[in-house]
């Protein structure tokens, strides 16, 4: 599968530098950083990754992500509810592939914080070996084994 979880944080990066492609006044973190943040800025990360064993080879993984906006005005709300806005507007899917579940967003300690799901159907990809034919079976068009396909035509 891949380093499938890597893969789906670059997704949601990609989706907010669509949304906000001034990269000179919006920055965008995926690891936190103590010092020289610039302002506006955001910052991504995945909280939480649930897995569930599905039929075969297939796993249904939900990431949970969070992402933090840190504004750069002083009118700390309306900025804030302003991204929150268009963010719940614009995150539907990931890559036109997975879809984003409750997305909802709360001003906490003047900073939003916005967190939602994506829930992602993963299949492995292994060798299998095909069978081979057997010395003197017959297969008919009907789908009925035979002990040799001259048995069949008697």
């Amino acid at each position: 599968m891949g380093n499938v979880t890597e893969s789906m944080k670059t997704l949601v990066i990609m989706q907010l530098r669509a949304l906000y492609p001034d990269n000179n006044q919006y920055q965008i973190y995926d690891k936190p950083v103590k010092q020289g943040l610039k302002l506006p800025a955001f910052l991504v990360r995945i909280m939480n990754v649930h897995q569930e064993r599905g039929m075969k080879n297939q796993v249904i993984r939900t990431y949970s992500f969070s992402i933090v906006y840190l504004p750069s005005t002083d009118d700390i709300d309306d900025e804030c509810l302003n991204v929150l806005e268009i963010i719940q507007n614009n995150f539907k899917y990931l890559a036109d592939r997975f879809h984003v579940h409750e997305i909802g967003g709360e001003i906490v300690d003047e900073t939003l914080v916005i967190n939602f799901q994506v829930k992602a159907r993963l299949y492995d990809i292994q060798e299998e070996t095909r069978m081979k034919t057997l010395e003197g079976v017959g297969f008919d068009t009907n789908d009925r084994q035979t002990e040799n396909s001259e048995a069949a035509r008697e």
